[in-house]
């Protein structure tokens, strides 16, 4: 068996893990691309209504506040601000995810 894990794996793995947190809504799309552009409206939603919320979704996943005002900070202008800090919970959850993958043998 091997003990690499696909690419569809690993998303599906994701995937489930931004559910459990509400960080997407639960759809039935696996498409990175569509999974990414929902984070990003929901985020873009969250602040202009509720950026305490943002504030305890990023804490709760575990996404460095500083990484987050430097990739704003320089970020290309036709990227929205939800899709920069999308990109970055899903770094992160995939950086944990090789973590306990790793440890998990």
């Amino acid at each position: 068996m091997s003990e690499k894990i696909s690419q569809e794996e690993r998303l599906e793995e994701l995937l489930m893990s931004l559910k459990s947190m509400n960080v997407i809504p639960s759809v039935g799309t696996t498409a990175f691309s569509d999974m990414l552009d929902m984070m990003a409206q929901h985020i873009n939603e969250l602040i202009l209504s509720n950026f305490n919320i943002l504030l305890a979704l990023l804490y709760r996943v575990d996404v460095d506040e500083s990484k987050v005002r430097e990739e704003l900070i320089n970020a290309n202008k036709e990227e929205t601000a939800g899709h920069i800090i999308a990109r970055l919970i899903i770094d992160r959850q995939n950086e944990k995810l090789k973590w306990r993958k790793k440890f998990s043998k």
